[in-house]
């Protein structure tokens, strides 16, 4: 296992008495980064870091060139698809605002809960919008049905250019003189689709 690791216990403040509390700045962060692919730690490491991995995987990449081909070829479709994920989670809002206020109010009710006229006004507005609401996602299903449809039908050209790019990025190990920046077969797959 390599990599750096960071004490902070062998750090020493100005006193030399080891049972000196050890001073360091709260806001103090270590990022390190590491070319392996899967580091593995030991538990009492994992506890204290947080690792991201943010190696490319053939089949992310995939569906990244798939978004980037359907936003090239069908900008329109793009754009309802872009639409139908934030009308979704502004649904998704609207009913959890719904849900909370209820909670509430049912929490705040004093005695019988049957009295509460605000509380039956609110429960009965809240099944309206509900429905309301339920109707609609309904409605973005379908269409995002329909819009991921289409977009299926650009997947080969984005399976294609997925492979392509592994397939240059291993060139690398056949020779050190195939390596290429990152950006290169992004730009050739842009002006490709041109």
């Amino acid at each position: 296992m390599g990599g750096l690791f960071f004490d902070f216990e062998a750090v020493r403040t100005e006193s030399s008495d080891r049972d000196a509390p050890r001073r360091y700045n709260e806001e103090f962060r270590l990022f390190l980064t590491t070319k392996m692919p899967n580091p593995h730690y030991s538990p009492e490491v994992q506890v204290k870091i947080s690792l991201v991995n943010f190696t490319v995987t053939q089949s992310g990449l995939e569906e990244q060139l798939l978004g980037a081909t359907v936003e090239l070829e069908m900008p329109e479709l793009a754009e309802k698809k872009s639409e139908l994920v934030v009308q979704s989670a502004a649904m998704n809002k609207q009913l959890f605002d719904i849900e909370s206020s209820i909670l509430k109010l049912l929490a705040e009710s004093k005695g019988n809960i049957l009295d509460d006229t605000n509380l039956i006004e609110t429960l009965a507005q809240a099944k309206k919008t509900s429905n309301e609401v339920n109707i609609r996602m309904q409605e973005a299903e379908v269409t995002a049905i329909e819009v991921n449809k289409t977009s299926e039908e650009y997947r080969p050209v984005a399976k294609r250019a997925s492979l392509l790019y592994f397939c240059l990025a291993d060139m690398a190990n056949v020779d050190p003189m195939y390596q290429c920046a990152r950006g290169v077969p992004w730009g050739g797959f842009t002006l490709s689709i041109f």
